[in-house]
């Protein structure tokens, strides 16, 4: 069977369409898990799966499977890879429930996904942090990472499946828990890694040391900072929790006044062609408008002024003093922290699903992974349901 459907390809889903796999696979409609379009990204996912349970990055699932010469694929959370693949496999779980089919193949779709939500809970440091990586973590690998979203990433899925909210409808009560869990173990580890300086939260890292949790430099041009892209994304996250605790709502506030005072209101991108016929670009100065700021992607720990860096590792105090290539292939400005303040006055102004307070469950503590405790409602419908199946089986 798998040799059959490995032969078909998606008959309205050509490879061209799709270059970017997390994004695109996000943005599928529910129609296409119960056509056949989807037996090509379907065994192309199962097949990539690697031993640990999770999927390497940067592969284009709707085309034909190709070799992969690379001896060094690895399991990650970077780039939308791993938490992708198990809400692909979900959905299809899900949109596929009902049909009378218990084959080969479906046995192998649930365990996948199974395996994926494992190997996620599996990379989780005690401390509730994921590292990009894993179990491979050499050089910054090993380090908790909130670069391009890895972290978060997790920790919506990890959320999703802990309500069993769609896709996750089919897991069970007990893998629900464990995922709760983690999730709040990752909250605790946000909180923890918050740069604070002078008393007040700021804002983060893109990577913390996975055992100090202090802010740590990634790639050559990637120095450890204050980094305000990837602090967007957990300031979102954060507004997005039901219930914020006492230290949630001290870090989100401490985040946004960060990136109040550390705008930058009066330069304006220019772009224009080198001499050698290559685009480029420079910052020039414009009157102070506060309605078209920009933030630096990454400030100085000790200064908290803008920096930037090639691969020489040399920190400049602009953007124009580091080569061409890093200059032109790399985001050193960003705006996304402008969409915060209207959410921001918007969070602040709805009150709580309770009153806000610190979160009773201990947070610091892995054993409540190890096991599940349900409580006394899960358990009386969890006997009635084995009590009539018991008599329906009779």
């Amino acid at each position: 069977m798998l040799c059959v459907v490995c032969c078909l390809f998606p008959a309205n889903v050509s490879a061209q369409e799709y270059t970017h796999w997390g994004r695109q696979a996000r943005s599928l409609p529910d129609s296409f898990f119960v056509g056949t379009s989807v037996q090509q990204p379907l065994i192309n996912v199962l097949a990539s799966q690697l031993p640990c349970g999770g999927w390497p990055k940067n592969i284009n699932f709707f085309s034909e499977r190709e070799e992969h010469p690379d001896d060094n694929l690895r399991a990650t959370i970077d780039n939308d890879a791993t938490s992708t693949e198990i809400r692909f496999l979900f959905r299809y779980i899900e949109h596929n429930k009902h049909r009378a089919r218990h084959d080969a193949l479906s046995e192998r779709i649930v365990e996948a996904a199974l395996r994926g939500l494992r190997y996620l809970l599996q990379m989780q440091y005690p401390n509730g942090g994921f590292p990009q990586y894993y179990p491979r973590t050499d050089h910054y690998h090993a380090h908790i990472t909130f670069n391009d979203n890895a972290m978060v990433n997790v920790l919506k899925l990890l959320r999703q499946v802990a309500r069993r909210d769609y896709p996750f409808g089919t897991v069970s009560a007990e893998l629900a828990r464990l995922c709760e869990s983690s999730f709040h173990r990752g909250i605790s580890c946000i909180l923890r890694s918050q740069i604070v300086r002078d008393g007040r939260p700021t804002v983060w890292c893109q990577q913390h040391h996975e055992v100090t949790l202090q802010p740590v430099p990634a790639r050559s041009f990637e120095l450890a900072s204050f980094t305000a892209a990837e602090s967007v994304d957990i300031v979102e996250f954060l507004m997005s929790l039901d219930n914020p605790s006492d230290s949630v709502c001290r870090a989100i506030e401490g985040a946004m006044d960060w990136f109040q005072h550390h705008s930058i209101d009066s330069l304006q991108r220019v772009d224009f062609v080198d001499s050698l016929g290559r685009k480029d670009y420079r910052m020039v100065s414009v009157p102070s408008d506060v309605s078209h700021r920009l933030w630096a992607r990454f400030y100085t720990l000790d200064t908290e002024q803008p920096v930037f860096c090639g691969r020489d590792t040399i920190p400049h105090d602009r953007v124009e003093d580091i080569e061409h290539e890093r200059r032109t292939g790399y985001a050193w400005f960003v705006t996304s922290p402008q969409r915060l303040f209207a959410k921001y006055n918007k969070w602040k102004a709805t009150p709580p699903l309770s009153p806000r307070g610190e979160n009773p469950c201990p947070l610091d503590s892995a054993k409540l992974s190890q096991k599940y405790i349900p409580n006394l409602s899960e358990h009386i419908i969890s006997q009635l349901l084995k009590l009539i199946f018991f008599l329906s089986s009779m």
